[in-house]
């Protein structure tokens, strides 16, 4: 079962199986201020007007439908850092990230409720050039697809 990576008051992480399954909402900061009724790319602007400054969208990062929900590549620079941004349309309803290199090594996995900032405790940072592949599972009953943003810094 996923885990969330970011930090629970409790003493460690909380499996997360849905996000209507959480116990308790996270603390999603500054995209717990964005209005969860407007629509999702309206919350992917306010996300990035409100959380990543410093930082610049990186277009053409497409997400396209996979076996366990939706998939994106992503090229990276050498020492590149970065943020993505996840909206849905349906409020309450969450999505569950995987970032990762094309050789299957892990950087991110995080799970909770839309809007949603990934690296919930700062940029994700990669130390070599290539291919990065985004996974996300949309969670809850909520129809639509997901809008990703990357964003890297400047």
């Amino acid at each position: 079962m996923p885990v969330s990576s970011a930090p629970a008051s409790s003493s460690g992480p909380v499996p997360v199986g849905s996000a209507s399954a959480l116990p308790y909402e996270l603390d999603r900061g500054c995209a717990g201020l964005v209005d969860t009724r407007q629509a999702a790319r309206v919350q992917i602007d306010r996300l990035e007007e409100w959380c990543v400054r410093g930082f610049e969208r990186i277009e053409g990062v497409e997400l396209r439908a996979a076996e366990a929900g939706f998939e994106a590549e992503l090229r990276l620079d050498a020492h590149a850092c970065v943020r993505l941004g996840i909206a849905r349309e349906a409020p309450g309803d969450g999505v569950e990230v995987w970032l990762g290199g094309a050789d299957g090594v892990e950087l991110a996995h995080e799970a909770g409720r839309t809007p949603m900032l990934v690296g919930r405790g700062g940029p994700i940072c990669v130390r070599h050039a290539g291919a990065y592949r985004i996974r996300l599972r949309p969670l809850g009953s909520g129809d639509g697809e997901p809008r990703l943003a990357v964003w890297k810094a400047r």
